[in-house]
């Protein structure tokens, strides 16, 4: 990516790591929105090309039209309301991404995970998780987990519980 002056020099190093060390699974995420995430096939034709049988792709997590930690509070503030546990009037709906994303990675034998399975319903999408210190955003800004909300992906995504068969995995109410 032009705009971010890291990207090049980081993934020339994730790709001579993986040259080097010839990892037996690679997980890829991102904010598939913000790139041209057509360019997923260079990536999956890479790995195959270097032999990595295991490649779990995250499909887009939720996007906010706003900070999430903000939009909670001007509610709760503003509006008097509670804390939503799910909210859509403020999500960007982008379905062509997840498609996009999801017909790539099976194209190319890797396993996919729903973000949007895991973490929204037909009632919107989670706004936040109840820890033992209060509740805590499922973003720290417009997209990106915060880290209790990364655990509970990992943990209902079951990504760790899956043999070598490519396909979807979505979340716990799916069957195995």
């Amino acid at each position: 990516i032009e705009e971010r002056r890291n990207c090049k020099d980081i993934n020339k190093f994730v790709v001579d790591w993986i040259k080097n060390n010839h990892p037996d699974e690679v997980i890829l995420s991102a904010r598939w929105s913000a790139y041209d995430w057509r360019a997923l096939r260079k990536t999956l034709e890479f790995l195959n090309g270097e032999g990595i049988k295991n490649i779990v792709i995250f499909g887009p997590a939720p996007i906010w039209n706003g900070i999430l930690s903000d939009i909670l509070l001007n509610n709760s503030l503003i509006n008097g309301d509670d804390i939503p546990d799910r909210e859509s009037r403020y999500l960007i709906v982008d379905d062509e991404v997840e498609k996009g994303i999801k017909d790539i990675s099976l194209r190319y034998h890797s396993k996919y995970v729903s973000v949007k399975d895991v973490l929204c319903d037909s009632s919107g999408c989670m706004t936040h998780l109840n820890t033992a210190s209060g509740p805590v955003p499922m973003a720290w800004d417009e997209a990106h987990l915060s880290s209790p909300a990364s655990d509970y992906l990992i943990s209902k995504s079951r990504i760790f519980e899956l043999t070598s068969d490519a396909g979807t995995i979505h979340d716990s109410r799916a069957t195995k």
